[in-house]
C-alpha cells in the first residue's frame, strides 16, 4: 500500500505542477498580450501624433508638458524647447493669456471642454491667429492634465478680414454711385426750373425797355 500511496500523491504533485505551470504560462501569454497591445497603442498614438494636421498637446496647470511635432511646425519651437514652459511664453502678451484661460477654464466647467479663438506669438516674433481647444483628462481635477489642439486659422482670418474689405468697397462704391444718381437727378430737375426762369427772363427783357 505504502508504494501506492506515493504514486498517488507523486500523481497529484505532478498534476498540481502542471496546473501551477499552466497558470504561469497563461500569465505570461497575458502579459506578451498586454504588452503587444501597449506597444501597438503607443505606435497608435505616435502616428496619429505626427499625421495630425494640428498642434496637439498637455498642459498642467497651464505649464506643457508635452506636444507633437505639428505644434512645433507651428510656433517655431522644438518639443524639448516647449517642455517645462509656461503657456504665456506663447501669447503676445499676459493679458491675452489670461482672457484665454479665464474663457477656456469657464467653458470647462460648465460644457466639459473649452474651445478660444486667439493669437499666439511664434518663435521669430511674427504673431498668427488659432484656434484652441482644450478638454481635461479628470473633469474634476484639473491638475491632472489638460489635452489641447492648436489650429492656425491665420488665412482663414486673413481671408475673412479680405471679404470684409471687399464688401465695404463695393459698399462705398454703390453709395457713390447712389449719390451720383440723385445728384444727376437733382441738376435735371434744377436745369428745367432754371430753364423756364431763363425763357422767361429773356421774354421779359424784350418786352421792356433798355
Amino acid at each position: 500500500e505504502v508504494p501506492v500511496i506515493r504514486e498517488e500523491k507523486f500523481t497529484a504533485i505532478l498534476h498540481y505542477l502542471v496546473e501551477i505551470a499552466s497558470i504561469i504560462a497563461q500569465m505570461g501569454l497575458t502579459n506578451l498580450q498586454i504588452r503587444k497591445q501597449s506597444t501597438e497603442r503607443e505606435a497608435l498614438l505616435q502616428s496619429i501624433l505626427k499625421s495630425a494636421p494640428v498642434g496637439i498637446g498637455l498642459v498642467v496647470n497651464r505649464v506643457i508638458d508635452w506636444s507633437n511635432d505639428r505644434m512645433s511646425e507651428i510656433t517655431g519651437y522644438s518639443k524639448a524647447e516647449l517642455k517645462g514652459k509656461k503657456a504665456q511664453m506663447l501669447y503676445p502678451d499676459e493679458v491675452e493669456f489670461e482672457r484665454v484661460g479665464q474663457a477656456k477654464y469657464a467653458q470647462i466647467r460648465d460644457y466639459g471642454t473649452g474651445s478660444v479663438d486667439t493669437r499666439l506669438k511664434r518663435k521669430d516674433g511674427s504673431v498668427i491667429d488659432v484656434h484652441i481647444s482644450s478638454t481635461p483628462i479628470d473633469k474634476n481635477d484639473l491638475t491632472a492634465g489638460v489635452t489641447f489642439t492648436v489650429l492656425d486659422i491665420t488665412e482663414r482670418k486673413k481671408a475673412a478680414r479680405e471679404i470684409i474689405r471687399t464688401k465695404e468697397e463695393l459698399f462705398q462704391a454703390h453709395k457713390m454711385e447712389a449719390i451720383g444718381t440723385l445728384a444727376g437727378g437733382v441738376a435735371h430737375d434744377f436745369n428745367n426750373i432754371l430753364s423756364a426762369i431763363i425763357g422767361f427772363s429773356e421774354l421779359a427783357k424784350d418786352r421792356i425797355p433798355p
